[in-house]
């Protein structure tokens, strides 16, 4: 870990991808890594896209880890796309992540939490609410492509019409379920790609 800080140290100014594929990840490691990407001064970091993909946290309850990976996304002002996928996160964690983003100055335009347990708490956002009548949410509001397995549609009613690739596949909404989908996402959205494929989370 230290070595890999290091070198994450002195290409911080330059680093603009980060990917993890495949990996155990420890409270530690997280903590590290994210450090070293901020500046001490400024505590921002010049990240632009961040994937951890089919990767799993050492710790059962990794809250140290949440915490770290929230402060992080706060600090992106460069961060253009987000995926964090199949990394068995649940819907605390999804809920810290969507704050950390209506709060954040960056402008995401991929945004991908598919293959995690992460839906019950979108009850608790108003799109009329104070978050977004200060102005808030920049970051979900340049969406491009929209992952979010099963609270996409959901989630519609959250976005702007940037949005042009949605991916609700594998989440059975059936004919009930897009008509919800429906009266969720905007009229002014102009979709060039929906997948309503079915694939088993594995």
């Amino acid at each position: 870990v230290q070595a890999l800080c290091k070198l994450l140290i002195q290409n911080s100014e330059t680093l603009a991808s980060l990917e993890f594929l495949h990996c155990k990840l420890s409270p530690s490691f997280v903590e590290g890594i994210c450090r070293s990407l901020c500046s001490k001064r400024k505590r921002i970091h010049k990240i632009e896209n961040l994937s951890i993909d089919i990767s799993s946290f050492i710790e059962n309850c990794p809250s140290s880890v949440v915490v770290e990976l929230v402060s992080f996304l706060s600090s992106g002002r460069s961060l253009c796309s987000l995926k964090l996928r199949h990394c068995h996160l649940d819907r605390d964690f999804g809920r810290m992540v969507f704050s950390s983003l209506l709060e954040a100055s960056s402008s995401l335009s991929i945004l991908d939490l598919s293959g995690n347990s992460i839906g019950g708490w979108l009850s608790k956002y108003d799109r009329s609410g104070p978050l977004f009548s200060l102005g808030a949410g920049k970051s979900l509001q340049s969406l491009r492509l929209l992952n979010l397995s099963h609270i996409a549609a959901s989630l519609g009613k959250f976005f702007g019409t940037s949005v042009q690739v949605l991916n609700i596949g594998a989440i059975g909404l059936g004919s009930s379920g897009f008509r919800v989908l429906q009266d969720g996402v905007t009229k002014e959205l102009k979709l060039v790609n929906i997948n309503i494929r079915f694939k088993p989370i594995s």
